[in-house]
């Protein structure tokens, strides 16, 4: 699934999209996280949900610091993009990561605040599963013509 399949889900109806929409980059996954150490379980295509909790676990810095921290560790590991319910932890994107964010093609969406985690977390999965479902049908349809094809040439 890219950016404009994942934009056009019902759950992204009420959403501001922030940063640039990687239309190239594919969703493999999506996951939440609000713990501190969360981005250790990370894989590359991974779309993070968060409310950005973890941003008041270090006292010694303040919650930009520790957002750019966060996002510059998912740009590493080639995440996706990272959805994020704005006002509680974090009560706004600040420019300068607005600006590194496009300059690297790293997504950013606000989220609705409104809407469950679950209706995001399963609407994402299940259509992530039906592309994937899309793709195994193709490669079977290919396998059986190409075989269908090799048994009449032996005839």
């Amino acid at each position: 699934m890219n950016c404009k399949e994942l934009l056009a889900l019902g759950c992204f109806e009420n959403t501001e999209v922030i940063t640039v929409c990687p239309l190239a980059q594919k969703i493999k996954n999506v996951t939440f996280i609000d713990a501190p150490d969360g981005d250790k379980w990370l894989s590359s295509g991974d779309f993070v949900l968060t409310t950005g909790f973890f941003v008041n676990s270090n006292q010694m810095q303040s919650w930009e610091s520790d957002l750019l921290a966060f996002i510059k560790v998912l740009i590493e590991r080639k995440c996706f993009g990272l959805g994020i319910k704005i006002g509680r932890h974090i009560p706004y994107i600040p420019s300068e990561l607005i600006e590194y964010c496009n300059k690297k093609g790293f997504l950013i969406i606000s989220l609705n605040n409104e809407y469950p985690w679950t209706e995001y977390l399963g609407e994402i999965t299940n259509t992530i599963n039906k592309f994937r479902n899309q793709e195994i049908e193709a490669l079977n349809n290919v396998y059986n013509k190409f075989h269908t094809y090799l048994k009449e040439r032996k005839k």
